[in-house]
């Protein structure tokens, strides 16, 4: 899930990104038991993987974002975790209320506007997974930030999309404390013309990064 090698053909690791997210959700999907007993036998890979599912739902490219979205509601929905005073299942409830099911998965409904819910569309995906990043557990939070901020490298629409998204989550929902670095955080992603290609967007993204990243290590309540 982390291979981005790169070469003469553009995202090769994309290849490997794709098959493994695929392959995973064979296996999950296969036995609703899987992930308790991933997390009986290591607890910290079993949030790990979920961690790095999250981040994997911000990828840029539209089919891996749909294998992973499709893998994320494998685990939240399909996945009996019953250890309840474990990280794991703490994390599942959590993201089970800010990552809502898609409503017309249970009842039929369209999703926002009327239209069904796809994470093959970066406006929708990022709509419904940025609420995420108010998670308590920090190895759940970072992946997915990064992955937001991470994305500055894909093409201008889904560049964009991202920031926007992400300046909502940040500065005007406060989904993260951000405590006196608000203002510089909000100039930044409001300020930067993140469609454009140039050195002040990888200038804004690295910024944004260091102020950010040490908040998302801070405990919450």
């Amino acid at each position: 899930l982390e291979d981005h090698s790169v070469d003469n053909r553009g995202d090769v690791g994309s290849w490997v990104r794709k098959q493994s997210l695929q392959s995973l959700a064979r296996i999950f999907a296969a036995d609703s038991q899987t992930f308790q007993r991933l997390n009986e036998r290591d607890g910290e890979l079993a949030i790990r993987l979920l961690g790095q599912i999250l981040c994997s739902t911000t990828e840029k490219i539209d089919r891996l974002r749909v294998a992973a979205g499709h893998m994320l509601e494998i685990l939240l929905y399909e996945q009996r975790v019953e250890a309840a005073d474990s990280r794991l299942c703490e994390g599942l409830e959590q993201l089970r209320r800010l990552v809502p099911a898609q409503p017309n998965d249970s009842s039929g409904d369209a999703g926002v506007d009327g239209c069904e819910f796809s994470w093959a569309d970066p406006e929708a995906a990022f709509t419904r997974i940025v609420q995420a990043l108010s998670v308590s557990d920090e190895q759940l939070r970072r992946p997915l930030f990064e992955g937001l901020v991470s994305t500055g490298s894909a093409e201008p629409l889904i560049r964009q999309t991202a920031a926007d998204h992400l300046f909502s989550a940040l500065c005007i929902h406060g989904v993260v404390d951000v405590g006196d670095d608000g203002d510089e955080i909000g100039r930044l992603v409001s300020e930067t013309e993140w469609a454009q290609e140039s050195a002040g967007v990888k200038d804004a993204r690295a910024q944004l990064t260091a102020l950010v990243r040490p908040r998302l290590a801070q405990d919450r309540n």
